[in-house]
């Protein structure tokens, strides 16, 4: 149904400084459930993934959903596409 996005993420217990920008994706099996999945590729991720190979009850901090800035992209006849970062 294209609620997707992307959403901010700030792990105080890995850093409390630094906010991240992770796309969201719709549970197929319920849609009001958006999820983030966090690949290992970087200092930051790799300590997230350390820290929660064991359980853990610390708390998070989120930003958004914000909607996909391609979202309303089919609107337009002419596109100038840049990415970097996240979903690429």
């Amino acid at each position: 149904s294209g609620r997707a996005g992307f959403a901010y993420i700030n792990i105080p217990w890995i850093n409390d400084r630094q906010w991240h920008a992770f796309s969201l994706f719709e549970d197929p099996s319920d849609p009001s459930i958006q999820q983030m999945f966090l690949m290992k590729n970087g200092d930051w991720t790799e300590s997230v993934h350390r820290a929660l190979s064991r359980d853990t009850t610390r708390p998070c901090w989120i930003k958004g959903p914000f909607p996909s800035p391609y979202s309303h992209a089919s609107l337009y006849d002419n596109q100038i596409l840049v990415a970097s970062g996240i979903g690429i």
